[in-house]
């Protein structure tokens, strides 16, 4: 995930498209092996501590960061990726309205994605 967020789009598009299959592996392999919740005391808990803002100094009343179910954090993820995709598969075309059918498609039907070939 890093990697994609490095590599520049349009000069690399097929490195990002790589990069973009192995986030969607690791994502599967991932959710295919589900870690145990960390225990209370345990430091990995501490990293997601709701009330992390007490810690800091600060004026402003403490806001609790509650942290989304896994399945949650994990779909937002893959709509993060199927974003990726359709940036870099369109950042690879000069036609005009190949941009225009996309953003047609996703205003008025938001389950469509563009697939590899769909131009």
């Amino acid at each position: 995930m890093l990697q994609l967020l490095i590599t520049p789009i349009p000069a690399q598009s097929s490195q990002a498209l790589d990069f973009i299959k192995k986030a969607r592996g690791n994502i599967t392999s991932i959710l295919a092996h589900p870690a145990t919740a960390p225990t209370p005391g345990s430091p990995a808990s501490r990293v997601f501590d709701p009330y992390i803002s007490r810690r800091f100094p600060t004026f402003i009343p403490i806001r609790v960061i509650e942290v989304p179910p896994m399945e949650q954090t994990f779909q937002m993820i893959r709509r993060m990726l199927d974003g990726f995709e359709e940036m870099t598969r369109l950042s690879a075309t000069s036609e005009v309205w190949n941009w225009e059918v996309s953003a047609v498609c996703r205003r008025h039907f938001t389950f469509l994605t563009i697939q590899e070939g769909d131009w």
